[in-house]
């Protein structure tokens, strides 16, 4: 009769926590190797450099620019280019393009005057639950509770933004990321 608390016990502990399926891929998670959900006071430890931070504020504006670009450039190649409203159409692209090559200097002058980013501090890695990105997923078993997921590189550094979330207890979701913006 040993048996019977210890299985009340584990089925209890496996009631308090839950399990997140994190789906990315190379436009979400740019370079990520593993997923870190952290307690969600690690968030001040985790601020980056203002300078740091525009850079990679102007970069992610500029990915999403230029993925609007290339849409619109696209659907220019498929238009009639004899008639007025292509023309117009031609005008407003060059407009936005001359201002996304604005765009693009602004971020590479942000860049060379930041800081390289920072590792994950080791004080944070260690208090983690980690898992590896394979084939764009990853698997945690969690608490319940509030975290922060953080994604990072083979080098240890942020590759976006934590996402802050909230395990609820015997809960299985998926979490599929966003391109950021």
């Amino acid at each position: 009769m040993i048996g019977a608390p210890v299985a009340a016990i584990a089925v209890l502990a496996c009631a308090r926590s839950g399990e997140l399926r994190i789906l990315a891929d190379s436009t979400t998670a740019p370079g990520a190797v593993e997923v870190l959900a952290l307690p969600p006071g690690a968030a001040a430890s985790l601020a980056e450099p203002p300078a740091r931070a525009l850079a990679d504020s102007l970069s992610a504006l500029y990915r999403s620019t230029r993925a609007s670009l290339n849409a619109r450039a696209d659907s220019l190649a498929r238009t009639d280019r004899r008639t007025p409203a292509y023309a117009a159409a031609y005008s407003l692209f060059a407009l936005a393009r001359d201002s996304a090559e604005r765009l693009r200097t602004a971020r590479d002058s942000a860049r060379r005057a930041a800081p390289p980013p920072r590792p994950v501090p080791d004080s944070l890695v260690s208090v983690s639950v980690r898992a590896p990105l394979a084939n764009g997923a990853a698997t945690l078993s969690l608490h319940e509770g509030p975290y922060l997921l953080a994604f990072v590189n083979s080098r240890g550094t942020l590759t976006r933004p934590p996402l802050r979330v909230s395990i609820s207890a015997s809960s299985h979701d998926t979490l599929r990321l966003h391109p950021i913006p």
